[in-house]
This record gives C-alpha cells, sequence and structure tokens, in this order.
C-alpha cells in the first residue's frame, strides 16, 4: 500500500481529468464484464 501527501489545495483543486479516458475505462471495463458473463451462458 501507498501513502501519498497531498495538500489541501490540491485536493480541493479542479479536476484534471479527461472526460475521453474516463469514458473509454468505463467502455472497457463493461467489455469486459460483458466477455466474461458470455462464458457463462
Amino acid at each position: 500500500m501507498f501513502v501519498v501527501a497531498v495538500t489541501e489545495s490540491e485536493a480541493a483543486g479542479p479536476s484534471r481529468r479527461l472526460a475521453a479516458i474516463d469514458v473509454a475505462k468505463g467502455i472497457a471495463i463493461l467489455a469486459m464484464v460483458v466477455y466474461h458473463f458470455s462464458w457463462d451462458l
């Protein structure tokens, strides 16, 4: 386990996440769930 020190201004600041990356991760997770579920049919 890692401990990362975060200052209060970093924690409260605006998020610098890219929506496209989050969408791609969501699609990948959904595809993985569908793929693994299909083996159980």
